[in-house]
């Protein structure tokens, strides 16, 4: 019920609260009566006091996405949704011919697509980041001609999603032997403002370019 009414914000470590904390109470009431008609709710003061041992945010709406931040009970509504459905219009056709390239064999020698996300472990200790990095190579006895690989870089407990997190895990990914044969990234992610769509991390990239043959 938790995960219902405050969820994780995705890859962070906290929750997140969209209304008053009456509000929230009484959607908790209400949710809590439903599904144990027979249990006595607690009050509200004890529903505060249990808020605390949780790491929960205000935030005045629960859309993250730039363009859907101001949708909710706004009148450039629909506007600033075509802005979102014209972005995703545009990337999904480009990852998919990227794919169907790689499955013909059209690509590069030694090509590969990278698509990467964060995201979140909930430990009985707190949470930690999670960096899920999927690699598609190009391989002749697959059924589709496509082969995958599947990295999953879980991170000490205070160490956040930020840049140093990319760098070091790519770091370490690079002494593997499957990256060292590599000569072409396609690398595909969300717009992470404090991991991916940042200049540190077009910077390192760059440099990788120039240091690795």
């Amino acid at each position: 019920m938790m995960n219902e009414l405050i969820p994780v914000k995705s890859g962070k470590d906290y929750r997140i609260r969209t209304c008053r904390l009456r509000v929230l109470y009484f959607r908790y009431t209400d949710k809590a009566q439903v599904r144990a008609p027979t249990l006595k709710v607690i009050g509200y003061n004890k529903f505060k006091k249990l808020l605390k041992k949780e790491r929960v945010h205000y935030e005045k709406t629960p859309f993250f996405c730039d363009h859907c931040r101001n949708i909710e009970g706004s009148a450039p509504m629909t506007m600033t949704l075509e802005q979102h459905v014209n972005a995703m219009t545009r990337q999904q056709p480009t990852y998919l011919r990227l794919k169907g390239l790689l499955a013909q064999g059209a690509l590069p020698k030694d090509a590969a697509i990278i698509v990467q996300d964060f995201s979140q472990l909930n430990l009985e200790s707190g949470f930690v980041q999670d960096l899920i990095i999927c690699m598609y190579t190009y391989s002749p006895t697959s059924k589709d001609h496509i082969e995958r690989h599947y990295y999953d870089v879980v991170g000490e407990k205070e160490l956040k999603n930020g840049i140093a997190f990319v760098i070091h895990t790519y770091l370490k990914l690079f002494t593997l032997a499957e990256f060292q044969s590599l000569t072409h990234l396609y690398i595909w992610g969300d717009g992470g403002p404090h991991h991916f769509k940042i200049s540190a991390n077009m910077i390192f990239w760059a440099l990788v370019q120039v240091i690795l043959p």
